[in-house]
């Protein structure tokens, strides 16, 4: 197993979009040995709560492979559709307090939103 990061050091993240049929919008974040899965229905207003559940694995290489797993599935059984992952950097604190609570805070949910939110020029007339 591997060393945990210690109290002040940001949590590295991978984090991805899949679009399924049905309107089902999921998201999939590998940090460390965990994997954070938020599946939602796109027709539905966002809820001011966080509903992601968080996954525990032995190592970051298991957790890394159940995310892909994951997605595959999704792939296949929903015909999702992979859009772009974003790379972020967890904050310590942030990220302690969503282990220690079993529950991923609302403060990581507005991260994890911000980087895979498109990113829109503005307009040049």
């Amino acid at each position: 197993m591997q060393p945990r990061p210690d109290s002040l050091t940001p949590v590295r993240a991978l984090a991805w979009r899949i679009t399924c049929d049905n309107e089902l919008l999921v998201t999939i974040v590998v940090a460390d040995h965990h994997v954070m899965l938020l599946s939602k229905d796109g027709r539905r207003p966002e809820s001011a709560e966080s509903k992601y559940r968080l996954g525990t694995y032995l190592d970051s290489n298991e957790a890394a492979l159940k995310a892909i797993d994951m997605t595959g599935s999704y792939e296949r059984l929903r015909h999702g559709k992979v859009g772009e992952y974003a790379e972020l950097s967890l904050p310590a604190d942030g990220w302690s307090q969503t282990l220690a609570e079993g529950n991923v805070g609302v403060e990581i949910s507005k991260l994890i939103d911000a980087a895979l939110s498109p990113v829109l020029s503005p307009a040049v007339d």
